[in-house]
């Protein structure tokens, strides 16, 4: 799908104006990808209820390097952010109760 508006003319050179279009992909991506997602978040929720307990960190740790470390794309850029955003919230729970 395209879209956009080359409205009119604009500015002092009187030029016409192209820079707004704009174009939108979609994708669906098949059952297994829905399923990993899933499972992913899950895994993320079951991590974060370990981190609350400041006596389950190394549990917290084991789960993030083991459970949820197997299920993550490890070729898609954000969902390695997420993984290390994680592990810093376990360095910081750890280091803010010594």
């Amino acid at each position: 799908m395209f879209g956009g508006n080359p409205g009119g003319r604009q500015g002092k050179e009187d030029r016409l104006r192209l820079g707004d279009f704009w174009k939108l992909h979609l994708y669906r991506p098949d059952h297994r990808e829905i399923l990993r997602r899933c499972c992913l978040k899950a895994r993320q929720s079951k991590f974060m209820e370990l981190t609350y307990d400041e006596n389950s960190l190394a549990k917290a740790l084991s789960y993030l390097q083991t459970m949820l470390s197997e299920i993550v794309d490890h070729s898609d850029d954000g969902e390695e952010r997420e993984v290390s955003r994680m592990l810093g919230l376990v360095n910081l729970v750890y280091f803010s109760r010594t």
